[in-house]
């Protein structure tokens, strides 16, 4: 199961929709086939401004965040995002990042928040 997401579900069509922040110099294309091949479908954001608005609009059954944000801090991001609706719409968020942002994110490790 991901992300609440019954494996009844993800049998019956429903595709898995994860939001995914990640800088414009990086790119997902490598990824995107497999995920969709795995009723996945990836919603790009560019910006954590950009996230909110998305996610503020759709609920998402993952989010992940490349670290660090072009245009906000990572406790921002997820203060906002959590401040979106109740536990129904919180997704759990994995952060991505290396270096001195890797310590700096391990602060906002908690049951729905990862850091790899």
């Amino acid at each position: 199961m991901l992300a609440g997401v019954s494996m009844e579900e993800m049998s019956s069509g429903r595709r898995t929709r994860i939001l995914t922040l990640v800088p414009p110099e990086e790119s997902i294309s490598r990824l995107a086939p497999f995920l969709s091949r795995s009723h996945m479908e990836i919603v790009r954001a560019k910006s954590g401004g950009e996230a909110l608005d998305l996610a503020a609009q759709q609920r998402f059954d993952l989010t992940t965040a490349t670290l660090p944000l072009p245009d906000m801090s990572v406790g921002r991001l997820i203060t906002e995002l959590r401040a979106l609706g109740g536990s129904d719409r919180t997704s759990p968020l994995i952060l991505m990042a290396k270096g001195p942002q890797l310590e700096a994110a391990r602060v906002f490790q908690s049951n729905s928040v990862s850091v790899v």
